[in-house]
């Protein structure tokens, strides 16, 4: 895994902080190594006491809540507990939709055989709704934009996983542990001497929009994180070798 990029600040507010998360740092300490590098501590270091709000998971980039006083914490919280946050998602997978939108309902429970892993549970899941619309057919690989419901651990990647279209990078629910140029460049050479590096070696699914009432002042807010280099250089790649890109006809 290459070295983290750094975190930056999105929105600072009295109450509460959007930070631009990148790929390969937690949100918040690890359960069983507390030394671990992780968001919730940074910040700590930077402005004292936060809360965290919401999580992404380590291998997933983009924009995040922090709250800076408990009040902001309460009033964040009611809205994720309420589902009116809208959360917006970019996600390359391998594999093309029959449709060009839709929306997956399928309860999510541990998996047992495979601790701190989630599955299609139909008799002892938690409620999970996705919303999904393809952005883009790429060839073997489709850009979706996704927005969550409900919230539960891994949603997405299972949701997606389940329509036999798991992210292009994620090893644990059907994708790969990289993308390679290699792939799908005709004609690919390897250098001589030398192995293939990935073009991105982490989950492609990046946080890019979130929108939620302010606790400040209960005005709607909009925030969006950049999408990081190495989506972008992925994505590059793919547009150049498999053709134009073909747009939902959604």
């Amino acid at each position: 895994m290459a070295p983290i990029a750094r975190w930056s600040i999105l929105r600072e507010e009295p109450g509460w902080l959007a930070i631009d998360k990148p790929a390969g740092l937690l949100s918040t300490p690890d359960r069983f190594d507390r030394d671990k590098p992780n968001l919730h501590d940074l910040l700590t270091e930077r402005y004292g006491k936060v809360h965290p709000v919401h999580r992404l998971d380590r291998e997933t980039s983009g924009v995040i809540l922090f709250a800076r006083t408990a009040e902001a914490n309460r009033y964040l919280g009611r809205q994720f507990e309420a589902h009116t946050v809208e959360k917006t998602y970019l996600a390359l997978t391998r594999g093309m939709p029959t449709t060009s939108a839709g929306e997956i309902d399928a309860p999510l429970g541990e998996w047992a055989r495979r601790p701190g892993l989630m599955r299609v549970d139909l008799r002892h899941g938690q409620p999970a709704r996705t919303r999904w619309q393809v952005l883009e057919r790429l060839g073997p690989f489709t850009l979706f934009e996704v927005q969550p419901l409900t919230g539960r651990q891994h949603q997405i990647r299972v949701h997606l996983a389940g329509m036999g279209l798991p992210l292009a990078v994620d090893p644990d629910y059907g994708g790969h542990t990289g993308l390679f140029l290699s792939e799908f460049k005709p004609g690919y050479k390897r250098a001589s001497g030398s192995g293939e590096r990935p073009l991105i070696e982490r989950l492609t699914l990046h946080a890019a929009r979130i929108r939620f009432l302010a606790p400040e002042t209960e005005e709607p807010i909009e925030v969006t994180a950049p999408l990081p280099r190495d989506f972008e250089v992925a994505l590059k790649q793919i547009r150049r070798w498999v053709g134009s890109p073909v747009p939902s006809d959604g």
